[in-house]
C-alpha cells in the first residue's frame, strides 16, 4: 500500500504512473501475468505485460476515480512501434468475471491532462499523444481502476 499525495509519481514493473489529484488516497499495484488474465485477449492480441491498480480511500477500493482525477500510465515499448501497441483495460462492473476488455483509443494531447480531468466522457481511456523519441506509450484514464494489460497488435 503506498500512500498518495495529490500528485504522485511511481515506478512499478519498468512502468512510470502519475496520480493526479488524488490527495490522501492510496494504491497498490501488482504485475498481471498471462496466466492471471481474467479472460482470453481479443483475437489478433498479443500479451506483453500487465498491471492491476487499486486506488484505496480510508483502506476501501474505489472502483471509479473521483471527478477531477486520473493515472497516467506510461508503459515501456520494448522496441516496438508505437502504432503496434494497445493497452486495454477488463471492464467487469458488477465483478461476475463476465466482462470484456477495452481499448484505449482515443487520442489526447499531454497538455490537455489537466482540463480533461473533470470531464465526463463515455470513454474516459486516452492514448496519450506525444513525440517519436518518447521509449513509452503513454495512456490516461480519468474514470477506472483494476487490470491494464499492454498488448501487440
Amino acid at each position: 500500500m503506498i500512500d498518495l499525495d495529490c500528485n504522485s509519481i511511481f515506478w512499478a514493473f519498468g512502468i512510470k504512473l502519475t496520480y493526479y489529484n488524488l490527495c490522501d488516497y492510496q494504491t497498490s499495484l501488482h504485475s498481471v501475468g498471462t496466466n492471471e488474465l481474467p479472460a482470453k485477449l481479443p483475437a489478433g492480441f498479443s500479451y506483453v505485460m500487465g498491471l492491476k491498480v487499486d486506488v484505496l480511500s480510508q483502506g476501501q477500493i474505489v472502483k471509479n476515480l473521483p471527478n477531477g482525477s486520473g493515472i497516467e500510465m506510461d508503459f515501456p515499448l520494448y522496441k516496438e512501434s508505437r502504432d503496434k501497441l494497445t493497452l486495454l483495460y477488463w471492464n467487469d462492473p458488477d465483478g461476475d468475471g463476465k466482462g470484456e476488455w477495452a481499448e484505449f483509443k482515443q487520442p489526447l494531447g499531454k497538455d490537455k491532462i489537466y482540463q480533461t480531468l473533470s470531464l465526463k466522457s463515455t470513454d474516459e481511456f486516452y492514448k496519450l499523444i506525444t513525440s517519436v523519441s518518447d521509449p513509452f506509450n503513454p495512456t490516461l484514464t480519468t474514470d477506472k481502476t483494476g487490470i491494464f494489460i499492454l498488448v501487440k497488435k
